[in-house]
């Protein structure tokens, strides 16, 4: 299989791209949204959680946190082990893993609106190889290492007309789900009985900020891949 030499690929990332029709905008915005509320996709489940505690890793090392271990588990869960584990950053850390899937596909949106739509798939890429890096057991390390290889061939070998169109899937998909799973979770989830422990705040509060959150990146990023900039 041949791909494009590197200078065209690094054109490729630092040029820009025209962005798809708002109609076709749109329609990709529809089946994501059929693939994400009908659970068609297991796939799907999986690059949610590697958004939610790569949100977790990201942010808890840029405060200076040592990320000791991140898991995937089979069922869908995950989590995301820090050391010293305390303290305001490991706070904060803590909860912007809801925050992960919908904070990612806002970005992308963003790029996309921008005219990067290539440059938001290797963005994606190189965090994969990241947390490649930081996972341990058998599944979490293939799950990483399928959704990175996809990724990689499609920025690697795909035409721009696909790669483009990936871009808009991928952040559409990343907004829907995001959303998908904070109401699914709601005051249920993990990561609310750790933050209401530490906090005054109880576990609903919680949800309810972090639906608020899915819900204004759903707009802001919907508006940026329908209208653009």
């Amino acid at each position: 299989m041949h791909g494009p030499n590197l200078d065209v690929v690094f054109g490729r990332i630092s040029g820009t791209q025209a962005p798809l029709p708002a109609s076709a905008a749109v329609l990709i915005g529809c089946i994501a949204l059929l693939l994400v509320f009908s659970g068609a996709n297991a796939l799907l489940t999986y690059v949610d959680t590697i958004a939610h505690e790569g949100a977790h890793a990201l942010v808890g090392w840029g405060l200076g946190q040592g990320i000791v271990e991140i898991l995937l588990e089979p069922g869908g869960d995950g989590a995301t082990w820090f050391s010293p584990g305390r303290g305001p950053s490991f706070l904060l850390a803590g909860t912007v893993g809801y925050f992960g899937p919908s904070g990612f596909g806002l970005g992308a949106a963003k790029l996309i609106s921008t005219g990067h739509p290539i440059a938001a798939l290797w963005a994606g890429f190189f965090l994969l190889a990241l947390m490649a890096l930081t996972v341990r057991n058998l599944f979490s390390t293939s799950m990483v290492l399928l959704v990175g290889g996809l990724t990689y061939l499609t920025v690697r070998y795909a035409g721009i007309g696909f790669q483009v169109t990936v871009a808009y899937a991928l952040s559409w998909l990343l907004l829907l789900y995001g959303l998908r799973t904070v109401v699914k979770h709601n005051r249920h989830a993990g990561d609310a009985a750790i933050l209401a422990r530490l906090t005054p705040l109880p576990r609903l509060a919680w949800a309810a900020i972090w639906f608020a959150g899915a819900v204004w990146a759903l707009l802001l990023g919907g508006d940026l891949l329908v209208m653009g900039t």
